[in-house]
């Protein structure tokens, strides 16, 4: 008996934009002279959304895809609680493997914000948008 193959799902869109907002953030980091140390690193039940480093400094980037006219901002979108979680996925992260890069003494946390409006992208950066 043959078996069926699956198609894999495609993303939701919202899911799509997502990571297209990632790519867009990546790519502006980059250009900035960041090397990327990881992309949707996994601790435990949390993710983070972009790990760069330049120099000492390790950046922790949360990016927010939003459409132009969003009421909440990105730094309102990203409350307390969401912070303290990027803090508690960073430690366990820090615990697993980027404390053999014993160059970084420096950790900022950033938040990017992609707005997509047609084929108009705008991206926003607020660098140490929290402690």
């Amino acid at each position: 008996m043959e078996r069926a193959r699956r198609q894999p799902r495609a993303l939701p869109h919202r899911h799509r934009l997502g990571r297209l907002a990632e790519a867009i953030a990546a790519d502006y980091f980059f250009a900035a002279g960041f090397v990327a140390v990881g992309a949707n690193v996994r601790a435990g039940p949390l993710e983070l959304d972009l790990l760069i480093e330049r120099d000492d400094l390790l950046v922790v980037v949360e990016v927010r895809a939003r459409k132009r006219h969003a009421i909440e901002t990105a730094l309102q979108s990203v409350r307390p609680k969401k912070q303290a979680q990027i803090r508690r996925a960073i430690e366990g992260v820090w615990r697993r493997w980027l404390q053999s890069r014993t160059h970084l003494e420096r950790v900022r946390y950033d938040v990017v914000t992609v707005a997509f409006e047609g084929t108009r992208v705008e991206l926003e950066h607020i660098e140490s948008a929290f402690d």
